[in-house]
């Protein structure tokens, strides 16, 4: 029986034993977190001519913003894992080391930049930053299918084509991927509207704003939080607020919501450099 206050149930046939241990998954992920951060400085150096005293503390208040929103998120997204409720002692810590979150990295590091330059908010460097950000979360989306049942990353069951056995005998569907899709599509927008007289800092609200518009709606592809499942420290799933969206999904729509005007002031600039 479902309990009040989630969506769905927890999947058919999952198997623990095919869920790697979370210490191996935690040094693996290390691995591609630490490819992410070589390819995201050398796109920085790359695309940032002068690099100064500014430049480099802007970079590391990005970089701190984007951490401490990805564990809040993380946290409100899965309480569970967060207040250690599920884990035994000693994971603790790995648990909370292990969790992120892709849309709380991407606005905590926004806010930090604007944190950083009340007056500007560091509008041209928040677009300088889109081709790194935007090829470093390709690159984690696409290596998250390596732990998709222990990062939460996994979808719901489908029996479209293109559904992914990721080691529990069931087709779900490949959200990370979805994820991945989405940044190169991004990418390619972003190329092709470099010259299309956005202001300083549009260009960064709209890859914002996508973002979080997909995170949101995908979010709505994977399983729910399911109090009474008794392995949930072996397959965490989000909880949901308000009988619809779990925490990282009220965080998007908050992000939206707030870009609004200045999305609607950006797209008519478009439409009308057309």
């Amino acid at each position: 029986m479902i309990a009040p206050g989630v969506r769905g149930g927890p999947g058919r046939g999952y198997n623990s034993r095919m869920v790697l241990p979370l210490t191996p998954t935690l040094m693996i992920k290390l691995l591609f977190w630490i490819l992410a951060w070589c390819v995201f400085m050398r796109l920085i150096a790359r695309d940032w001519l002068a690099f100064g005293a500014r430049e480099r503390q802007l970079v590391w208040a990005m970089l701190l913003g984007a951490f401490a929103g990805s564990k809040l998120v993380h946290a409100l997204t899965y309480p569970s894992l967060t207040y250690g409720l599920l884990l035994p002692d000693g994971d603790r810590w790995v648990g909370l080391l292990a969790g992120d979150s892709g849309p709380g990295a991407v606005l905590g590091g926004r806010v930090a930049l604007w944190l950083s330059e009340r007056k500007t908010g560091a509008a041209r460097e928040a677009d300088l930053m889109i081709r790194p950000v935007a090829v470093s979360l390709l690159l984690l989306s696409i290596a998250t299918s390596f732990w998709a049942l222990r990062g939460q990353t996994y979808g719901v069951p489908t029996t479209l084509p293109w559904g992914i056995d990721f080691g529990d005998g069931v087709a779900r569907h490949p959200v990370m991927l979805y994820h991945a899709a989405y940044l190169a599509l991004a990418l390619w927008m972003h190329a092709r509207m470099s010259r299309a007289g956005l202001r300083d800092g549009e260009a960064a609200m709209l890859f914002v704003i996508g973002y979080s518009a997909i995170c949101l709606l995908f979010g709505f592809l994977k399983p729910p939080f399911h109090p009474a499942l008794l392995t949930e420290w072996m397959q965490p799933r989000a909880k949901v607020y308000g009988l619809v969206m779990t925490g990282e999904q009220w965080v998007c729509l908050l992000a939206i919501i707030v870009s609004l005007p200045g999305w609607v002031a950006a797209v008519g600039r478009l439409w009308r450099a057309r």
